[in-house]
């Protein structure tokens, strides 16, 4: 069994339904995908989710090239610390090795790297945490993230000179090639991007400089860093269960559903490191989201968004946990100010 768990931040993912809305208008309005999930863009989606919402658009969009379609619309503006963090760099071959060092902070297991053959530059991209047309998906999309890189230097109508691909054809022959508008090699072994010399010696006009996004602070740029180990199995957990309490309070069944395992084996796996779900749960919630939410919300609110079915549910729990209620916990706060 394969216990390794992985993520996608909700910015990241945020990108692609922009660009899916941008195609294909009304389309997010018939997915159930919470907006609070995107308050945050250093929220961490499983990635067994994101597979779940391919087969969810391709289905509502009635496209099957709809991750194709959607490329062109695809906009770093869309994810402003991303923008800054690449886009604002001076010369291109700066940004490509920005994008590359941050790909993985928001993306488990994902690597990009480029090497030079002969006049041909190749960016390569791979990710080993999807399987078969999910692969696809996932090297489409990120064929299309750095497109629009290269496009910021060399204008919204640039096009590369060959495309890999990692999966079987999809569309009728010559159909996506003739969207993009280069050669494509299906079936490869990784996504590569290819493109010559001459094209990554470019520099931005005064102009371009001026449209990248703010900059980051320290807590923010510590946040990107902080991807959870795929083998961190505890802390993987953890991470899940922040995302489950935005569909409801987190159960077991629904969990372990979201990691692919049995709620047995995840009880199993759980024991093994001598902690009960109940524990995870009460922890996330409780100590971690809790305190900080009470800060800013009410108690009513805090125990909506946390998924209790109601605050006398979470002011018990919470007095369980903290030998105090909601209410004594936020007079001594503001008694602390």
């Amino acid at each position: 069994m394969n216990n390794k768990i992985s993520f996608c931040r909700s910015g990241i993912f945020r990108v692609l339904l922009k660009a899916v809305e941008r195609q294909y208008p009304g389309t997010l309005n018939k997915i159930d995908l919470p907006d609070v999930i995107f308050e945050n863009p250093m929220r961490l989606i499983p990635l067994p989710e994101i597979s779940r919402y391919f087969n969810k658009l391709a289905e509502k969009t009635e496209d099957k090239l709809f991750i194709v379609h959607c490329g062109p619309h695809i906009s770093l503006h869309d994810c402003n610390h991303l923008n800054y963090l690449i886009a604002s760099s001076n010369d291109l071959f700066t940004a490509i090795m920005r994008f590359n060092a941050v790909l993985s902070t928001f993306q488990s297991n994902s690597e990009a790297f480029m090497i030079r053959s002969g006049s041909i530059n190749k960016w390569r991209y791979n990710d080993i945490s999807f399987r078969d047309k999910d692969r696809l998906f996932d090297g489409i999309i990120a064929m299309w993230f750095f497109i629009q890189l290269l496009r910021t230097f060399h204008g919204k109508e640039y096009l590369p000179r060959r495309i890999l691909l990692p999966g079987n054809q999809i569309g009728k022959d010559g159909e996506v090639e003739n969207f993009i508008g280069c050669s494509i090699d299906w079936n490869q072994k990784e996504t590569q991007v290819w493109f010559t010399y001459d094209e990554l010696v470019k520099r931005k006009s005064y102009v371009q400089q001026q449209l990248f996004g703010s900059k980051l602070d320290h807590q923010e740029i510590l946040s990107y860093i902080d991807m959870p180990l795929s083998n961190d199995f505890l802390r993987c957990i953890y991470e899940v269960i922040n995302y489950s309490k935005d569909f409801g309070f987190p159960k077991l069944e629904n969990v372990a559903k979201l990691i692919n395992l049995s709620p047995q084996q995840l009880q199993r796996r759980l024991k093994k490191e001598h902690l009960s779900f109940t524990e995870l749960v009460n922890h996330q919630l409780l100590c971690n989201q809790a305190p900080r939410l009470l800060s800013k919300y009410s108690i009513s609110e805090v125990s909506r968004m946390l998924g209790y079915q109601s605050e006398q549910s979470f002011t018990k729990a919470f007095r369980r946990m903290h030998k105090l209620t909601p209410r004594q916990y936020i007079n001594e706060l503001i008694e602390r100010w």
